[in-house]
């Protein structure tokens, strides 16, 4: 079983705030992850979600980072999402996401 879900903010300065999520974004976490990461997210500023370190990602995981999506947008703000090569990408893309993401996704390794 994968390490519980933990989120880091990291302050780039200028431009977007990232927010780095690790563990496993599965069904069990959903409640308190989706708890943490509005309590999380900064008002008026673009954000950056980093997913290189997460060890699992699962179908109410890439639910939670569409809603994540629609709430910064919502603020008229920028949202922005790093997969990398692990369980992020191979969840996003075997969910047929990719797609809804397009331009919105940069893959990192």
């Amino acid at each position: 079983m994968g390490e519980r879900a933990q989120i880091e903010l990291r302050d780039m300065g200028e431009g977007p705030v990232g927010v780095v999520l690790r563990g496993s974004a599965d069904v069990a976490a959903m409640s308190s992850l989706h708890k943490r990461l509005l309590e999380a997210l900064p008002s008026g500023r673009d954000i950056e979600v980093h997913l290189e370190e997460l060890e699992k990602l699962d179908g109410a995981g890439v639910q939670l980072l569409f809603a994540t999506k629609r709430l910064v947008q919502q603020g008229e703000r920028k949202f922005s999402l790093v997969i990398g090569d692990g369980a992020a990408r191979r969840a996003i893309e075997t969910a047929g996401a990719r797609a809804e993401l397009e331009g919105e996704v940069t893959c990192r390794s």
